[in-house]
C-alpha cells in the first residue's frame, strides 16, 4: 500500500472492536482482514482488540443458519445423484479429491481429524520445556487444520467466530455478562492505547456510549475513524466509513479520497485563518482532559481540537463557553460563517 502522501505515513493505530454491537456479516475470518486492510490506510495497526460477551460467541446468527440449511439441502441432493458439482470437493490439507462434500466431510473426520486429536492429546500430556518445544514445532500444522476445517467441520458451539478472529491475528477476550460490560473494557484498552502515544483510533461500533472517549481524543490531537451504520458517532470522529462496505473490502482508493479530502479541508482551513485550533484554551482545560483520560499522566503529544468537528458540536460548545468562565473561546473571523457551510456541502462520508 502506498502512503507516500498521506498526512498518516508514520501513523500508529489501534482498532477497537465491539463484537456485541457490530458482529460480523459474513465469515468472521474475512471480514476480520477487510477490516485490517481498511484500517491500515491511515498508518500501521498496532493492535487490533475486539470484546464481546459469552453471548455473542455461542450465539448463531441468523445468516449462518441459513447457510447450514443450503449446504445440508444441497449435501442431500448431491447424495441422491440430482445435483452434479460443477468440480471435485478437494481436501485443502492432503489434496483428495471427493465427489460429494459428504465424502469430503468423511474422509477430513476419519483421517485428519483422528490425527488432530492424537498430536493434541500428546501435546497435554507433555510438560515443562518439552511441551513448549513440541508446540512451537506443532504450531504450522495446527493453524493449516483450522483452516482447512473452518468450512468443513460444524462447531459444537457457535459458529467459530472467537477462532476465526483468532487465526486472523485479532486478540479477542470474553467479558462478564453484564450490561456495558464490553464497552467498559474496551474504553479501558482505549486509554491504555493512548497513553502509549498511537496517533490514530478507530473504532467499530454505533454507542453512543463511546462519544466522550472520541472527543477526548480529538482534543488531543489524535485522528479518529469510525465503522459504523447508524452515523450517530460520524459528528464525533474526523472519518466515518458504512460498517457494510468495510467488512465487504472497502477498496482502499475510497479511503484515499477520502483522505484527500480531509486534507483539502484542512488546508482549506488553514488559509482562511481557522488553523486546527483556531481557539483560545486555558492550561486548565488541557489538565482536566489529562486528568479525566490518563490520571494525570500525559502522552507526549499537544491537546487540540479538530476543526471538522460537526456544526451541532460546535454550537453546544459556543453555548457552554458563554454560560460558564474557564471554558474554550472560539475566535473564528469574518469569514466562519461562509466557511461552515462550505464544510457542510463538501463532508466527508
Amino acid at each position: 500500500m502506498d502512503r507516500t502522501f498521506s498526512p498518516f505515513k508514520n501513523s500508529t493505530v489501534s482498532v477497537f472492536w465491539d463484537l456485541d454491537n457490530k458482529p460480523p456479516k459474513s465469515s468472521p475470518y474475512h471480514t476480520a482482514l477487510y477490516l485490517r486492510h481498511a484500517a491500515s490506510q491511515f498508518g500501521d495497526v498496532m493492535e487490533i482488540v475486539a470484546y464481546a460477551n459469552y453471548h455473542a460467541f455461542t450465539h448463531v446468527p441468523e445468516w449462518v443458519r441459513e447457510q447450514r440449511r443450503e449446504r445440508k439441502q444441497l449435501n442431500m441432493l448431491e447424495q441422491r445423484g440430482l445435483v452434479q458439482p460443477e468440480k471435485p470437493y478437494v481436501c485443502s490439507l492432503c489434496g483428495r479429491k471427493c465427489k460429494t462434500n459428504l465424502l469430503l466431510k468423511k474422509h477430513f473426520k476419519q483421517l485428519h481429524e483422528r490425527e488432530h486429536n492424537k498430536r493434541m492429546n500428546r501435546l497435554n500430556a507433555l510438560k515443562g520445556k518439552k511441551k513448549l518445544k513440541y508446540r512451537e514445532a506443532l504450531s504450522p500444522k495446527l493453524e493449516r487444520y483450522k483452516e482447512a476445517a473452518s468450512p468443513i467441520l460444524v462447531p459444537k458451539v457457535g459458529y467459530g467466530l472467537e477462532s476465526d478472529l483468532r487465526r486472523a491475528g485479532i486478540f479477542v477476550k470474553t467479558v462478564q455478562y453484564k450490561p456495558q460490560a464490553a464497552d467498559i473494557e474496551l474504553k479501558k484498552q482505549m486509554v491504555n492505547s493512548m497513553h502509549k502515544g498511537v496517533k490514530c483510533i478507530c473504532l467499530v461500533s454505533d454507542d453512543t456510549d463511546f462519544s466522550s472517549m472520541l472527543v477526548d481524543a480529538r482534543a488531543l490531537n489524535l485522528c479518529t475513524v469510525v465503522f459504523g451504520e447508524s452515523r450517530s458517532l460520524k459528528r464525533y470522529a474526523d472519518f466515518w466509513f458504512p460498517w457494510g462496505d468495510v467488512s465487504q473490502g472497502l477498496p482502499a482508493e475510497d479511503i484515499q479520497d477520502a483522505i484527500r479530502s480531509w486534507m483539502l479541508h484542512q488546508n482549506s482551513a488553514q488559509h482562511r485563518g481557522l488553523s486546527r485550533i483556531s481557539v483560545k484554551q486555558n492550561d486548565g482545560d488541557h489538565v482536566d482532559v489529562i486528568h479525566r483520560i490518563f490520571g494525570g499522566k500525559a502522552p507526549e503529544q499537544k491537546a487540540g481540537l479538530s476543526v471538522f468537528a460537526d456544526e451541532e458540536t460546535v454550537d453546544a460548545q459556543d453555548e457552554d463557553s458563554s454560560s460558564s468562565e474557564g471554558q474554550t473561546e472560539w475566535d473564528f473571523d469574518d469569514e466562519s460563517d461562509e466557511l461552515d457551510d462550505v464544510w457542510m456541502d463538501d463532508e466527508v462520508v
